[in-house]
């Protein structure tokens, strides 16, 4: 069997003019995901990632530390199909409060739980945009997201051969809406996944005769330090 691990980017930068580009933990996040593979002999055959600036980084950090694939992060693939949706779009649309960086960070910080309140609109917006799916407002419909994130999964099935590795650097909300298809969910349930990726995660699916099966959902223990506990900074969802 294939196999396909698709990697959520490391932590990007919340809150800052340009969100898309990692802090410093992100660089770290996708380090530890690097020494992992290594640890785990991990050999992709694939290498794929959207062009956003977020996914490249993740993808050459994380190559940076396996050796035997160094030179893969120059061969690899960019393909804008496995590109996160526009949230800055979508939240827009839902409230001008959230229009830009400086607008959305100037309302979170009246609020007593930012985080929270982040979350809850965050959440109403995306609700607003799956059920307008042809709305003009939006860059992208929800339906022309999955469209598009759809095709790009059935090229890469097309793609892998038996016993192929596939290392696919995305984004959370991109693994989430697969997830929903892979699993038959309501569209409504994507932000409970979207909410549980942790960056630098990895989700893995098996390809047998062309068909994709989950294996696992989010994993990401190689970013857990005993030391730390609960409190571990590389355990990240933003």
């Amino acid at each position: 069997m294939a196999s396909i691990i698709l990697v959520r980017h490391g932590q990007a930068s919340f809150g800052a003019q340009n969100y898309d580009q990692l802090s410093a933990t992100g660089e770290r996040q996708a380090k530890a995901l690097g020494c992992h593979f290594n640890r785990c002999d991990i050999q992709p055959s694939l290498v794929l990632s959207g062009n956003m600036s977020r996914h490249i980084a993740t993808r050459d950090h994380c190559l940076a530390q396996m050796d035997p694939v160094k030179s893969l992060s120059h061969t690899a693939i960019i393909n804008p199909e496995w590109n996160e949706f526009d949230h800055e779009n979508v939240l827009s649309v839902f409230d001008a409060r959230l229009s830009s960086p400086q607008s959305t960070g100037a309302f979170l910080s009246s609020q007593t739980n930012p985080a929270h309140a982040f979350i809850t609109l965050f959440t109403q917006a995306i609700t607003q945009w799956q059920l307008q799916e042809d709305n003009t407002a939006y860059t992208e419909s929800w339906l022309h997201f999955k469209q598009r994130i759809n095709r790009a999964m059935q090229q890469l099935i097309e793609q892998v051969s038996e016993q192929d590795i596939a290392i696919v650097y995305t984004s959370g909300g991109v693994i989430s809406a697969l997830i929903l298809d892979l699993l038959v969910m309501p569209n409504e349930q994507m932000m409970t996944l979207n909410q549980q990726v942790i960056n630098a995660s990895m989700t893995k699916i098996f390809v047998k005769h062309k068909q994709a099966h989950l294996v696992s959902f989010n994993e990401h223990a190689y970013l857990l330090n005993e030391r730390e506990g609960k409190h571990n900074a590389l355990v990240t969802r933003l």
